[in-house]
């Protein structure tokens, strides 16, 4: 690799959501970036073992690229949502059928169900436009997914 700022990493959509699935289930704030590579080499090494031997041979600015861009990729994904609102905004969800061609009416009933018990909840999800909730209620939806 020459000299200067890396600024991308290749990777098929296939392996990018195997390195985020595996990530997901990984508090990265507790490794440095050593020794993430080598916590990612491992856990990729059964399901993507070609992924794992390319993880394990990245230089350092490629460990540090990937490192620094799921960091902030999982801190964007937390919850929106103080933990309790994330639970009963998940309840909600849980029975809901997931298709985006009756969002609008999804979010209104899922603002209706969480009227009487958390009416602070209800009125934000109330304002969001249809894009927002269908983003959220994704998340909610993957976030109760078991790993």
């Amino acid at each position: 690799m020459e000299e200067g700022r890396l600024s991308y990493l290749c990777f098929s959509p296939a392996e990018y959501r195997a390195v985020s699935r595996v990530c997901r289930r990984l508090d990265l704030g507790s490794y440095d970036p050593p020794t993430f590579q080598r916590v990612l080499a491992l856990a990729l090494s059964d399901a993507a073992p070609t992924l794992a031997d390319r993880v394990g041979r990245f230089e350092r600015a490629e460990v540090r690229l990937l490192y620094d861009h799921l960091r902030a990729e999982a801190k964007a994904a937390q919850p929106p949502f103080p933990s309790e609102e994330w639970r009963k905004l998940g309840e909600a969800c849980e029975s809901v059928p997931a298709t985006h061609r009756f969002a609008h009416q999804i979010q209104r009933a899922v603002v209706r169900s969480l009227r009487p018990a958390a009416p602070g909840l209800s009125r934000k999800l109330s304002r969001m436009s249809i894009s927002q909730f269908v983003r959220l209620f994704e998340q909610v939806r993957e976030s109760r997914r078991p790993q």
